[in-house]
Order: structure tokens, then C-alpha cells, then sequence
């Protein structure tokens, strides 16, 4: 009976320490970019994916993203935001430093206001890569609900049962 308190506590943290997207402090997008999802729609063959982590406590925005088979150098590289999907939106981050050509990768982090970073935690925002055939943008990416990147169940089990370990070690030494 004694080992009922520390499984209610190791229950208790699972649900604490399980990601949400409504929790404070990150969430990571995975975005597939495409011509199929710039409005309008273009025919454009470039392609692209992005790890975008968004930090609500540091008000940052980290970007990695790889890209291939553009019609024209990029000329330009921005986030977007906050109309929703589906609805082109001013600039709020420009990617500084993007390189000028058909195929590459990119990362770096930038620092945001408040007010961008609930815009993007409420799905109302997207990247899109621009270029001289596309000047409005030749292949974008929303970041969505859908494309928020949650751990496996297997991790957070992983997780529950290493706390069960430590806790159970430190019960014992604690006698």
C-alpha cells in the first residue's frame, strides 16, 4: 500500500510534464512548403520542409528549413501572419540572410514580439519562399494544428518510466 502515493505521483507528472499546444513554452511545426499551397495556387516543381519551434516564454522563432528545384534564385524568405490559412497575411519575420539560389537550407533564430508569437500559437501563420518567376511566393507552408510536432506515445511512456525508476531509487536510499 505504501507504493500507492508514487504511482498517483508519477501519474500525476506524466500529465504535467506532457506536451500540449495550449501549454506555455514551445511547440514545434513540421511545414511542408509547395506552389500547391501559395494563394493562388501556382505550378511551381520547388518543394521545402521546415522545422519551425516557436518560444513563447523567450519570445523567439527558430527556422530550419531545406528547399530544392525553385524556378529562379529565391529572392526572398518570410513568415507570415495573422489571417489564418488559406489567406495571404503581412510580413511579420523576414528571414535575414536567405540564400539567393534554386536549392538550399537555412536556420536561424529570431527574437519576436508577444504579440507575433500568439499569432503563430493560433495557427495564423505561414513561410514562404519568393522568387523572381514567383514574386508573391513560389512555395509556402501553413503552420497549422496539423503540423504540430507531438511526441511518439512510446516517448512519454519512456519518460513516465524513468520517473518511476528515480523515484523509487531515492525512496529506497531514503530509508
Amino acid at each position: 500500500m505504501k507504493h500507492i502515493p508514487l504511482a498517483f505521483f508519477a501519474a500525476a507528472m506524466l500529465v504535467v510534464v506532457a506536451p500540449s499546444s495550449t501549454q506555455a513554452g514551445t511547440i514545434t511545426f513540421g511545414v511542408t512548403l509547395s506552389g500547391l499551397n501559395e494563394v493562388p495556387p501556382n505550378a511551381s516543381p520547388g518543394s521545402g520542409f521546415a522545422t519551425v519551434v516557436v518560444d513563447d516564454v523567450a519570445n523567439t522563432v527558430f527556422v530550419d528549413l531545406t528547399f530544392a528545384g525553385l524556378t529562379a534564385p529565391a529572392s526572398a524568405a518570410h513568415i507570415h501572419c495573422c489571417n489564418g490559412p488559406g489567406v495571404n497575411s503581412p510580413v511579420i519575420i523576414p528571414l535575414s540572410g536567405f540564400p539567393n539560389l534554386v536549392s538550399g537550407s537555412y536556420s536561424n533564430t529570431f527574437a519576436t514580439t508577444a504579440g507575433n508569437i500568439a499569432g503563430i500559437e493560433a495557427f495564423g501563420a505561414y513561410l514562404n519562399i519568393h522568387s523572381a518567376s514567383f514574386p508573391g511566393g513560389e512555395i509556402r507552408g501553413d503552420l497549422t494544428a496539423d503540423t504540430v510536432v507531438t511526441p511518439e506515445p512510446g516517448s512519454v511512456a519512456l519518460l513516465g518510466t524513468g520517473l518511476l525508476l528515480i523515484l523509487s531509487g531515492r525512496r529506497r536510499f531514503a530509508r
